[in-house]
């Protein structure tokens, strides 16, 4: 029989709307197979913060999950309620790394009403549903994927995000797959925290 895959920790960074982490942990359920381990909010610290550019630093919220990732858990998903920015990119949705088991993505842009527009509750949780995966599967080794229905194809805008297939393709998904089965205390799972 199969063992239950290791939980994935979500760590609110800043208030978070509780519906949005409710949809993160059905997200985490529906994709992987795992629940998911909700850690207590943390504030969005001055130091993450980029005066200049008036957003959030990606890398550095990546290098505070690096350090709050539980020893028990699969990996890690930081949610925030403020733009985000990466090295040589004007803002990015989500952020995460191939091999450490972190990552990270803000509902700023997700949002019809930063855009100018009405509010639309369903196509922001369809933004947010693929952001996740996006970034999910990131941490699972996926690079971006050249399968237009891919929810691991490259993505520069919001209606390139709109436009993301929502699940993994066949290759992708192995590598999902595998991840999920490496348990975090094994060696290779410690190996890929490294």
């Amino acid at each position: 029989t199969r063992r239950a895959a290791a939980p994935v920790a979500v760590l609110p960074i800043g208030p978070v709307p509780s519906a949005e982490l409710e949809l993160v942990e059905d997200v985490i359920a529906a994709l992987l197979g795992a629940r998911a381990l909700r850690l207590p909010e943390v504030p969005l610290q001055p130091a993450l913060f980029d005066r200049a550019r008036g957003q959030y630093d990606a890398d550095r919220l990546l290098e505070l999950l690096f350090e709050t990732l539980p020893d028990q858990a699969l990996r890690i998903v930081g949610v925030l309620d403020a733009d985000m920015f990466a090295a040589g990119r004007t803002f990015v949705f989500g952020y995460a790394h191939l091999r450490d088991g972190v990552a990270v993505y803000s509902l700023a842009r997700l949002r019809e009403e930063w855009y100018g527009r009405t509010p639309d509750e369903e196509k922001q949780r369809a933004r947010s549903y693929r952001a996740l995966a996006h970034e999910l599967g990131h941490t699972f080794g996926n690079p971006h994927c050249e399968d237009d229905g891919c929810v691991m194809h490259a993505v520069s805008q919001v209606e390139s995000l709109d436009a993301l297939g929502p699940s993994y393709c066949e290759p992708c998904m192995r590598r999902v797959r595998r991840g999920v089965e490496i348990a975090p205390g094994t060696a290779e799972g410690r190996f890929q925290r490294a």
